[in-house]
């Protein structure tokens, strides 16, 4: 199978054309591995020739009518959201068609298959480690690169219909900012903090760990929010005690926001914070529709 005979994007054309600019609608493109910006137009980017085909028993498959079909479903209510800039209008149906979007737009990159083959790796040390053959363990295989790739591939439609319901129930909101402190996105752009349940010991940026923000920017100006109902709950009765009490706290934007009747407006600092998720997530390339990639090479500088 020659996989060069398809083209096919790993975040769609119609989510990138919310970061190009100028009259030729170009990206600027920041390269990891090498450094270097550059601009380009959206077909250009984020894509690889036959990503989501497999030869599976001499037959070639693909996954990309699904994925296309999908993203047929979520366009709409997605430019729904952009042109309205709140997500309060949405049906029921269109949560849930953006749900699964975002849900495949996690899984589907090449972040995530390389994250896959790890584990393969590491569970396959493990048994070496251990003094066992991993070629004879039962229920496990040892895989290489394209094995990993198809048997992940293989995973997608699965996780996705685990996965989608904890988005679904997620408290929504838009961010906002203004054009000049743009948002970035990146090869990999579902992006995870956990604010305020840090552990030093584990992780906790998963999809349904207490306290998790997941993150999804839509153009360089606004950007989805899917955050745990705790988070929500904590804002509203810290805003309902402080004006019970007087004090002089104000989460009335926020709530505004969670209510869908609006974008929460964020300062530079908070938009350089979701940013430098977008550096940390990115595979290999950041994309921004204003080229300004300065956090990016401060970012850069401080790990080398």
């Amino acid at each position: 199978m020659d996989k060069a005979e398809t083209h096919q994007h790993y975040v769609p054309q119609f989510i990138l054309r919310g970061f190009a600019s100028g009259r030729s609608k170009q990206l600027h493109v920041f390269d990891k591995a090498n450094s270097k910006s550059f601009k380009t137009a959206v077909r250009n980017v984020a894509s690889e020739g036959g990503s989501y085909d497999a030869e599976i028993g001499g037959v070639t498959h693909s996954l990309d009518p699904f994925l296309s079909k999908l993203e047929e479903h979520a366009k709409d209510p997605i430019r729904k959201v952009l042109t309205t800039r709140s997500v309060r209008g949405l049906s029921v149906e269109e949560r849930a068609s953006i749900a699964v979007f975002v849900t495949i737009q996690l899984l589907r990159t090449n972040a995530h298959r390389r994250q896959f083959k790890h584990m393969n790796d590491m569970f396959r040390d493990a048994i070496i480690q251990r003094g066992g053959d991993p070629y004879n363990v039962e229920n496990f295989k040892v895989l290489d690169e394209e094995a990993a790739r198809v048997a992940h591939l293989r995973l997608i439609p699965g996780l996705a219909r685990d996965l989608a319901p904890h988005f679904v129930d997620k408290s929504w909101l838009l961010y906002s900012t203004l054009q000049k402190h743009a948002f970035y996105i990146s090869d990999n752009p579902v992006t995870m903090y956990n604010t305020v349940n840090q552990d030093p010991n584990r992780g906790t940026a998963g999809i349904a760990v207490p306290g998790i923000e997941i993150y999804l920017p839509l153009s360089g100006t606004l950007c989805l929010g899917f955050l745990c109902p705790t988070l929500e709950e904590w804002i509203r009765d810290g805003q309902m005690h402080a004006d019970r009490l007087g004090v002089p706290l104000s989460l009335h934007d926020f709530i505004t926001a969670l209510d869908g009747n609006g974008t929460l407006g964020l300062a530079p600092e908070s938009v350089m914070h979701q940013n430098s998720l977008q550096v940390i997530n990115a595979e290999q390339y950041i994309f921004s529709s204003n080229g300004d990639f300065s956090l990016v090479l401060d970012m850069l500088l401080i790990s080398s």
